[in-house]
């Protein structure tokens, strides 16, 4: 080796103080980090509209400290529960009302999480959290308030979270709803932090409660359509928030097996 190449362990190499920061999802995807595995594995997931501009932390500006730490007074609750915050819509909110959406495993599981959205004024959106965590006999007051179901995607753009996700995911979500949004049957949302900024672009796909991460414009159309060989997808899928680590990865492979038929089986996980 040439003597010019050597340097003293405690230093750092000088090309490494001059080279360019690169992001952590491009090295990621560099290095050939696979991302199946890494979905958050929750029995209930719970999204709140919640209007820019967020700090890291996107419920400082917001009252609902308090119905989170009455959840927290139940750890087996509080870990079994993901909260994730929205922003707010231009084609999907209104003046004075929030969104939120709840998803739970059904005790027998089938092959999605079940849908409670609504659209609730702002007034009432404290009371609304309580009834949905804390108290389910309290949920009929809030009927007139459900929307339909429908399928939705969770784009991460938390800037001030992770700059990646701003950097990659703002373009996706954008792309997303000029090309596949169809109002009432597939909406496109912005989403805080929900773990594995580095595998951005990153979203959830609901009710299905399926990761996707490394996105890029040329896949979503088999993302979307689930029609076709599920092979080209497989490289991008985080995993199915319905399992744990070894499990998502098992399921994974029942999917290339079996192709888009898998989705509509009936599953649970032992």
């Amino acid at each position: 080796m040439n003597s010019a190449n050597l340097h003293s362990a405690s230093q750092p190499q000088a090309s490494a103080l001059t080279e360019p920061c690169r992001y952590c999802s491009i090295v990621s995807q560099a290095n050939g980090e696979k991302p199946i595995g890494t979905a958050v594995n929750a029995e209930s997931w719970l999204f709140i509209e919640v209007p820019h501009p967020w700090a890291k932390n996107p419920w400082q500006s917001t009252t609902l400290t308090r119905v989170f730490k009455e959840i927290e007074k139940r750890p087996r609750l509080w870990a079994k529960l993901s909260i994730v915050a929205i922003a707010s819509d231009k084609t999907l909110s209104l003046p004075d009302s929030r969104h939120v959406f709840y998803y739970q495993q059904p005790p027998q599981f089938i092959a999605e999480y079940q849908q409670q959205h609504y659209l609730v004024p702002e007034a009432n959106l404290e009371r609304l959290l309580e009834a949905l965590i804390l108290k389910p006999q309290q949920q009929e007051h809030f009927q007139r308030y459900r929307q339909l179901p429908s399928r939705n995607l969770f784009v991460c753009t938390h800037t001030h979270y992770d700059v990646a996700c701003g950097r990659f995911g703002t373009p996706l979500f954008k792309t997303l709803r000029q090309d596949f949004a169809k109002s009432g049957q597939l909406n496109i949302w912005q989403s805080a932090h929900f773990g594995g900024h580095n595998f951005a672009p990153t979203l959830i796909d609901f009710p299905r409660g399926q990761f996707w991460g490394h996105l890029n414009s040329e896949i979503l159309d088999l993302l979307i359509k689930r029609k076709g060989d599920v092979s080209p997808l497989l490289g991008y899928y985080r995993g199915w928030s319905g399992c744990s680590l070894w499990e998502q990865v098992a399921e994974q492979d029942l999917w290339r097996q079996l192709g888009n038929r898998w989705l509509e089986q009936p599953t649970s996980v032992r």
